[in-house]
């Protein structure tokens, strides 16, 4: 199966720093939440868009499911067959949020219907729509909304799906989140709300299109 049309233009790191994540903060820290290991691994080619290369080194069956669910290497059978596909890995993460992460809407999609719990948190407070609202794939946002996703649900820093978006620039999925009533005002534990995120990391389509949605709902007040 393939990625999503939508591609996230944003390079994911890793971060040891056990620290809460501050969503205004750079650098190592700024990635606190993303599901990668530093280590050369088949996920870090999977970032790197080496996957091909890769192909005759490194089978998919030495793979295991969540790296699977990742590279959209996965059918329904492989999902039936697995004994507990809302299992943690070593990372905090289920493959859900693994697919998520990576945009892979069709494994998405199979997992949702495999009845998995779409709100399902990691010990960081995460889901999988924090996931792929950070790597920009609107499509994979609106079918986790549409499957019940909490649409303002804080992780253990506070922030929402809407202030992960704004911190990854993306307003495609800004827009998606705002149209499924994801509140704007709400403010994490450093004070920040998705807005102020986007004035301040400079995410000015982003910016935009939290400023045209308070206005729409203000023309619609009057």
């Amino acid at each position: 199966m393939n990625n999503s049309s939508q591609s996230s233009e944003n390079k994911y790191s890793v971060n040891t720093n056990s620290s809460p994540w501050n969503a205004l903060q750079d650098g190592s820290r700024k990635s606190a939440f993303l599901p990668y290991k530093a280590s050369v691994t088949v996920l870090t080619n999977l970032q790197r868009g080496n996957t091909k290369a890769q192909t005759s080194i490194i089978g998919t069956e030495e793979l295991n499911f969540h790296q699977r669910a990742a590279q959209g290497d996965l059918t329904i059978k492989d999902i039936e067959q697995e004994e507990n596909i809302e299992l943690f890995d070593d990372d905090g993460l289920t493959p859900l949020m693994w697919a998520s992460a990576y945009g892979q809407y069709p494994i998405v999609d199979a997992l949702l219907h495999s009845s998995v719990g779409v709100d399902v948190e990691n010990p960081k407070g995460q889901t999988a729509l924090l996931f792929a609202a950070f790597g920009g794939y609107h499509e994979v946002v609106r079918l986790l909304v549409s499957e019940g996703a909490d649409v303002n649900h804080r992780d253990q820093c506070g922030n929402t799906a809407l202030i992960y978006a704004a911190t990854g620039n993306n307003p495609h999925t800004t827009n998606e989140l705002l149209s499924k009533n994801a509140d704007f005002t709400i403010v994490n534990n450093f004070g920040d709300s998705a807005y102020s995120v986007a004035v301040k990391k400079q995410n000015f389509v982003v910016q935009q299109v939290i400023e045209n949605h308070i206005i729409s709902l203000l023309v619609g007040n009057t």
